[in-house]
């Protein structure tokens, strides 16, 4: 049964982490990672980029961690009556905090690969996620920054449905 749950809300997480049309392209995921991508400086490098990028990453983390002890924190009766809903919004959390750290993991491993080897450390190459020019990949960045955005948007929703189940 846990396996089909869990398989219920990947799907779940997976459909969340889609992107929609918007009718109003300045609201849209797309605005806001271009937003997040290029702040009010624009001639930003990609390695600034793509520190805005990790800050917003490790800002939603924290967000997650504190969505997840919300929902620790909800009364037992509760937790009792609405257990289903609970637990799917547990695994939601979970989906997330993993995606999240995947995430940072290799905007981490981009940023140490971008970095050049001095001769101590075993000669001048580079490795890992990077562009042609030896920056951080610019499809990487992106992409990033589009799942934060999504995972805020459903981090907002859960936040919404333990307020719910508060008032009730």
């Amino acid at each position: 049964m846990k396996k089909l749950t869990f398989i219920l809300f990947a799907a779940l997480a997976w459909a969340a982490c889609q992107n929609s049309e918007s009718d109003n392209k300045a609201d849209s995921p797309e605005s806001a990672v271009s937003n997040s991508l290029q702040s009010a400086n624009p001639g930003q490098t990609e390695a600034a980029s793509m520190e805005k990028v990790l800050s917003d990453a490790q800002a939603s983390l924290d967000e997650t961690k504190n969505v997840s002890k919300q929902i620790d924190a909800l009364p037992e009766k509760i937790k009792k009556e609405k257990a289903t809903e609970i637990e799917e919004m547990r695994n939601m959390v979970e989906a997330i905090t993993e995606k999240q750290t995947y995430f940072m993991q290799e905007l981490n491993a981009s940023k140490q690969a971008a970095t050049p080897k001095t001769e101590s450390d075993g000669g001048s190459s580079f490795s890992g996620s990077q562009s042609s020019t030896g920056g951080p990949d610019p499809a990487l960045l992106k992409d990033a920054a589009e799942s934060n955005t999504r995972y805020q948007e459903e981090l907002k929703k859960i936040q919404e449905q333990i307020k719910t189940l508060k008032d009730n």
